[in-house]
């Protein structure tokens, strides 16, 4: 099909954007493939008008199923939107774009986002293997601040399960703490399937260092082997004076 003029792209785009309705997203997203780069120009357009929360959130939506990581900048804003619905599509469009950006976003949305957000952001960080993360996650793992969100035990699970796929030593002693910790004159401490979580992450890490001690050992004991001969070569033979 020919690509169709603008004005009526523009007057679907206007039309679906606003629908709630998973199938007219779908002729929307047929519409934009159909249109290309001026379709998506609209949707851009639309993004920075003063619009219903519902309209952000699907043009978002939409250009993470577009997915050129050159629309990141555009997105990455909105994370400080304030309606929480938007600020969620925010989190999966930058994980759908992804991009060089993407470890520095999450980074910044562990630490602002809202407390019922930081679960969703903790599993994306954990396929991200950077040890930036690290000390964030422990600070939040070891908060005594209320936890604002539905659960803050299934939080701390995830953190822990994060910090073990990361697999950093960083993260030992805050989760030796954790997996040490008891309940304190009846306060609120961690629970027993924290403790546990914390425990497997040790693990983890435990597993992650092990290869990379052996090779480590290997190499000083190659060197402790090849010193002997370096110091021997040194030495006077029997019978000749130093």
């Amino acid at each position: 099909a020919l690509p169709i003029c603008m004005d009526s792209a523009r007057f679907q785009l206007q039309q679906l954007i606003a629908n709630e309705s998973r199938y007219e997203r779908n002729r929307l997203l047929a519409l934009i493939k159909q249109t290309g780069n001026p379709a998506i120009s609209i949707l851009l357009e639309q993004l920075h008008k003063d619009s219903p929360w519902f309209v952000v959130r699907n043009v978002i939506r939409l250009l993470g199923e577009i997915g050129n990581p050159a629309l990141f900048a555009t997105v990455r804003p909105f994370i400080n939107h304030s309606d929480l619905r938007v600020q969620q599509e925010v989190i999966s469009t930058a994980v759908k774009i992804g991009g060089n950006n993407l470890k520095d976003f999450l980074l910044h949305a562990l630490q602002n986002v809202d407390d019922s957000l930081k679960i969703k952001v903790i599993a994306h960080v954990a396929q991200a293997h950077d040890e930036r993360f690290v000390r964030p996650l422990t600070d939040l793992l070891e908060s005594a601040k209320p936890f604002l969100g539905k659960n803050k035990n299934d939080l701390q699970i995830s953190i822990c399960k994060t910090l073990g796929a990361i697999g950093s030593k960083r993260a030992t002693a805050p989760l030796n703490r954790v997996v040490q910790s008891k309940n304190v004159l009846g306060l609120a401490g961690y629970s027993d399937e924290v403790r546990q979580a914390a425990g497997q992450a040790l693990e983890q890490i435990r597993r992650a260092a092990a290869p990379l001690s052996k090779e480590r050992g290997e190499e000083t004991n190659g060197r402790q082997e090849e010193q002997p001969s370096r110091t021997s070569a040194l030495m006077p033979a029997p019978g000749v004076q130093a």
